[in-house]
């Protein structure tokens, strides 16, 4: 999940506000073969409404509405990180269809964006690495003026690992070209034409932090050893599943590295009961800011989970390395 949203939330908010009305609302109704109960998360990642709902699927079933501020981008969270992207306008009565197994190629129907995503996911359904940037590539330059493509550009280019190869993030100026009205693809826009992110060999500022057990520590440096900085919020299965890793790794690896976990929680309390923080022996940071945190700014995180490893000067050695790669290039940097 990326950090745009937030950034327009709280204008968005402001517009629900005023405009208000069920004539705002979209309605999803859903189906899910072989699913008996079952709870989604929902929210909105270019910020169409505000905040994020449970949607509870009780008998394989489930009915979703939502008031809306205007045409919105609605990510569906799964259980194990699996998403669905639709498209919801006001007025809109959309159809979700899945199988339990195959959760990652539901259909979405009573919308052309959404058959339009529909169809993408069944495409791509066994591709990964090159094939599946080429068909990225191919949908966002075939349907640019799409909300269909921006989803397509969120879920595969932004919040995944394609966003650090530059002719895979270079899609948004694509569809900020045809689509120069849209304030999400703008402020993504904005983002990579600054080319804020710290890269590789780079040498990171310095920064001071307070632990949940009122500890300082200083990053950047005046670090002594390797650090690995984790990005983190218990409300996503797959930082928990990342907890264990580096909680094993820490373990195994004796002190040559140092972790620090910065949670992307609102409530340090809850953070510290759903993580087991008790029984993590590591640097935890909970400040309540999300994405305005000292952390997340100055090391320009984008998405959650994310990371950023650095060497013993202080310099980056590799950031936002997806999960399964993660112990490997931790293993690495101490070598």
């Amino acid at each position: 999940m990326n950090r745009y949203f937030y950034q327009l939330l709280f204008v968005f908010a402001l517009l629900l506000t005023a405009c208000g009305g069920s004539d705002r609302a979209f309605t999803l109704k859903g189906h899910i073969e072989g699913q008996n109960e079952l709870n989604i998360l929902a929210y909105s990642p270019n910020g169409g409404f505000e905040g994020y709902d449970t949607i509870k699927v009780k008998k394989g079933t489930f009915k979703y509405e939502r008031e809306l501020v205007d045409s919105a981008i609605v990510a569906l969270v799964f259980p194990k990180n699996i998403q669905t992207l639709l498209v919801a306008l006001p007025g809109d009565v959309l159809e979700y269809e899945a199988q339990a197994s195959a959760l990652s190629r539901a259909s979405v129907e009573g919308s052309e964006e959404n058959e339009l995503l529909t169809k993408f996911r069944k495409n791509i359904a066994d591709k990964q690495g090159k094939e599946l940037q080429a068909e990225v590539t191919r949908f966002v330059e075939k349907h640019p003026k799409s909300l269909a493509a921006v989803a397509v550009y969120e879920q595969y280019v932004l919040s995944h690992a394609n966003s650090r190869e530059k002719k895979m993030y270079e899609l948004i100026f694509t569809l900020q070209k045809h689509q120069p009205e849209n304030a999400y693809v703008s402020l993504i826009a904005e983002h990579f034409s600054a080319k804020a992110r710290l890269e590789k060999g780079q040498k990171t500022p310095y920064l001071q932090l307070e632990t949940l057990k009122g500890d300082t520590i200083h990053l950047g440096d005046s670090i002594k050893r390797p650090t690995a900085i984790l990005f983190w919020s218990t409300w996503l299965d797959a930082s928990l599943q990342q907890a264990s890793l580096i909680q094993r790794l820490k373990k195994e690896l004796n002190g040559k590295v140092d972790f620090v976990a910065v949670s992307l929680d609102y409530n340090a309390d809850e953070f510290k009961y759903r993580l087991g923080a008790d029984t993590l022996a590591m640097d935890l940071v909970c400040d309540g800011l999300v994405w305005q945190s000292p952390a997340v700014l100055t090391y320009d995180v984008q998405t959650i989970p994310g990371n950023i490893l650095l060497d013993k000067e202080g310099k980056v050695y590799a950031r936002d390395v997806i999960h399964v790669e993660l112990e490997k290039t931790i293993r690495e940097m101490v070598e």
